[in-house]
């Protein structure tokens, strides 16, 4: 059986031979692990271990006591990222309340005209349109007469959700959403679409394989909402208006 990386394994039985036996041992440990020491402590513990001669360690114990580094866990990580679920799993109902406004305010106009990378544009109450319950905000009268002219055009994909979390973050479920977007980070793509992340990082994974992504993305969300209008208080998909990233709390994440 071969040693993972960052593990020790203890060997079991007792130790053969004489000094020279326990040096082509120490030898063939410090070929094998030049450049797997285990971190921390056990630099010291394990040839003291040695030693004495504490063998007929199990398996199962020996990776007790040299552990492979544990990554953290991804359901903490993206509750690390959600600050304004205060360290909670986002719940759906309140990441689309309707009490707030879509894409904090960003006029979903805009991106149309912006060059890939610009800030978003934000509006204001005075020029606010309803659709479904949800409250969109705009620049100027003309964008809000642009949106309810064609709202499909302008709604983002997957609610405005970071697309890369619908459509690869295996995680997250119609339940719990969402994954959070920062509205300056956007992206529409060759089929019209705007797209929204948390940060430059998913951003650039997306881009890997934009037409993959968009698939995958498609089928998730389709099986949660099925062909229904985003609409408010669960009469359709939701859209986002209250699980936001910024460069502060989702920087490269």
């Amino acid at each position: 059986m071969g040693l993972g990386e960052d593990e020790f394994l203890v060997p079991s039985g007792p130790m053969m031979g004489g000094s020279s036996s326990r040096e082509s041992l120490r030898s063939h440990h410090q070929h094998q692990h030049q450049h797997q020491q285990p971190p921390g402590p056990w630099k010291l513990v394990r040839p003291l271990l040695v030693a004495l001669g504490v063998f007929g360690v199990s398996t199962g114990a020996a990776r007790y006591l040299f552990p492979r580094r544990k990554l953290q866990p991804q359901r903490e990580q993206l509750e690390r990222l959600v600050a304004v679920r205060t360290g909670e799993s986002p719940v759906t109902s309140e990441c689309a309340t309707a009490a707030k406004v879509v894409m904090e305010g960003a006029d979903l106009t805009r991106y149309f005209s912006l060059e890939l990378g610009a800030a978003a544009v934000y509006g204001v109450e005075e020029h606010e349109a309803l659709y479904n319950g949800y409250k969109f905000w705009f620049e100027s009268a003309e964008n809000k007469a642009m949106f309810e002219e064609s709202p499909k055009s302008y709604i983002p994909q997957w609610g405005g959700f970071c697309s890369w979390g619908i459509s690869r973050e295996d995680w997250w479920n119609a339940d719990e959403l969402g994954p959070p977007a920062d509205p300056n980070q956007w992206l529409i793509t060759d089929d019209g679409g705007l797209h929204f992340f948390r940060s430059e990082l998913p951003m650039s994974k997306f881009l890997g394989d934009v037409p993959g992504n968009i698939v995958a993305g498609n089928q998730i969300w389709h099986s949660w909402w099925g062909d229904v209008e985003p609409a408010a208080d669960g009469a359709g998909s939701p859209l986002d208006t209250d699980c936001f990233c910024s460069t502060e709390t989702c920087e490269d994440a």
